[in-house]
């Protein structure tokens, strides 16, 4: 009987366990870690002692390789002041090496929207890494939602591999993939940890397109000529996963104003830059742009779509205007350069997020200063680090709305396209030319038109003479033949009569 009740025992035992392991084995793989400001030193808390705040977590497992040079995303935690917190794994502890962003949305599904958030180190431990996520607050509802698509670091030519073809490469990411979510506050938080799915860009180049009227002259009578006209930025990439349709595209990046001016005479020239702005761009399909730039001969208008195929944004970017002045036409070129074209090839799509204004041109120093001092002067402004953040597709009839894995690139500063401008006369002003022409000769010349017409006379009889000539001697050869015939039968004639 006791044997009975101790087999009994040991089954529920058994039993209880095994639905315990299964409920354990269940819950997603996560790392509870409280970030209280417990103040240490007049700073934070220590990055081990928040880590081991979690009974699973073991240091052992985390070792030191000086040849990997990744980041390794551990868990994220909110402190008590409603501070957000990253907790890293480091391999490389002799490089230096310290993340710099991290690209986090606080939306899921159809409000998942990333910012790229500024790191700040905290504190670390060999390994083992704490950041603080720069003006990132904890909101004040019950169940907070934190979606991690990548985070950075400097980009570093004695660690990386990767480098731009054209253009430089300032920060390479690392995928994170995960969504956290938080429940309640302070002690009576819970989390939970999900995996989600990313994209990663697989070949990207970063560039601009240049729209202005083409016109280039010399300044003169103290008037200035201008080339005022617009950048219009893009990437061109392709990606790991195939996509059918390009629908919606979130993109980050920085924008900063230039200023050169060459001084008169060269002296007190120089450049300026601005502050450096970091701005997003939300470009969909349905999106369309239309632009009109020009000075002085003509304007012209350019319109294009914000997301395109690379063979459409080729298309599209092979144009050509014909403004009418009456008395010439100016026809302008636009192109894309051999450069620009080697630049796209292998890429897939285009997203063109932003356009900046440009000028360039001279002004005179006084009145009548055609060949006087000038100065030259150009404004425009340079865009960097570009990164794209989310990406909605459609792949085999499924939408796809995805973080995306994708470096901060700055383009070469040149145009992908060049403008030529020609100027021609129309057919109208060169017929009034010609019209004109002919009557100045004809007054010039009518003193001697008699003589003229004379000799034209002249020549015209003589040369009907030489014509005609051929003709009058077949006549007469023939006629002569003729004759000779008749002449011939009369003979014979009389010949016959004779015999008989």
């Amino acid at each position: 009987m006791v044997n009975k009740k101790v087999k009994s025992f040991l089954l529920s035992a058994i039993l209880l366990f095994s639905c315990l392991l299964m409920t354990l084995l269940s819950i997603p793989n996560t790392m509870t870690v409280h970030a209280a400001n417990i103040e240490i030193n007049g700073g934070y808390s220590d990055v081990l002692e928040d880590l081991q705040d979690n009974e699973s977590f073991n240091p052992d497992e985390y070792e030191i390789d000086q040849n990997d040079f990744s980041l390794n995303f551990i868990t994220l935690a909110e402190s008590s002041d409603r501070e957000v917190f990253v907790y890293v794994y480091q391999p490389c502890t002799s490089r230096g090496i310290v993340a710099t962003t991290i690209n986090l949305s606080t939306g899921i599904h159809k409000n998942l929207s990333y910012k790229n958030y500024k790191l700040k180190l905290i504190n670390q431990r060999g390994v083992f890494y704490k950041y603080l996520v720069e003006d990132l607050a904890v909101s004040d509802e019950e169940i907070r939602y934190y979606e991690i698509s990548s985070i950075y670091r400097k980009w570093d030519g004695n660690l990386d591999d990767a480098e731009a073809e054209s253009g430089t490469i300032s920060e390479v990411p690392f995928a994170v993939a995960k969504q956290y979510i938080l429940r309640g506050y302070d002690d009576n938080i819970s989390y939970s940890c999900n995996d989600v799915d990313v994209i990663t860009v697989t070949d990207k180049y970063v560039g601009f397109v240049r729209y202005d009227d083409g016109y280039t002259g010399s300044p003169g009578m103290g008037f200035a000529w201008h080339s005022p006209g617009s950048d219009s930025h893009f990437i061109a990439f392709s990606t790991d996963k195939p996509i059918d349709k390009l629908m919606e595209a979130d993109v980050f990046y920085t924008s900063q104003s230039y200023y050169w001016h060459s001084g008169y005479l060269g002296i007190a020239g120089g450049e300026s830059y601005g502050e450096i702005q970091e701005n997003y761009a939300y470009p969909t399909y349905k999106d369309r742009v239309e632009l009109q730039v020009g000075h002085g001969f003509g304007y012209y208008k350019y319109s294009w779509d914000r997301i395109q195929t690379v063979d459409e944004f080729i298309a599209t970017e092979d144009r050509e205007f014909v403004y009418n002045c009456g008395i010439f036409n100016v026809r302008t070129e636009v192109k894309m350069t051999d450069e620009g074209l080697q630049d796209l090839k292998g890429k897939d799509w285009v997203i063109r997020f932003a356009e900046t204004e440009f000028s360039d041109f001279r002004q005179s120093m006084g009145v009548g200063a055609a060949s006087g001092p000038s100065d030259h002067i150009k404004r425009s402004t340079i865009v960097g680090d570009v990164t794209i953040l989310r990406l909605q597709f459609e792949t085999d009839g499924i939408v796809y709305n995805l973080g995306v894995v994708d470096n901060k690139m700055t383009g070469d500063g040149i145009p992908d396209n060049y403008t030529e401008t020609t100027f021609e006369l129309t057919s109208a002003f060169k017929t009034f030319i010609a019209i004109l022409l002919f009557i100045v000769l004809l007054l010039i010349l009518w003193p001697v038109l008699p003589y003229i017409f004379m000799f034209f006379g002249w020549l015209l009889k003589g040369l009907w003479k030489i014509i005609t000539l051929p003709f009058k001697v077949f006549k007469s050869s023939k006629k002569d033949k003729r004759e000779s015939q008749h002449d011939s039968q009369q003979e014979k004639q009389k010949t016959d009569k004779k015999k008989k």
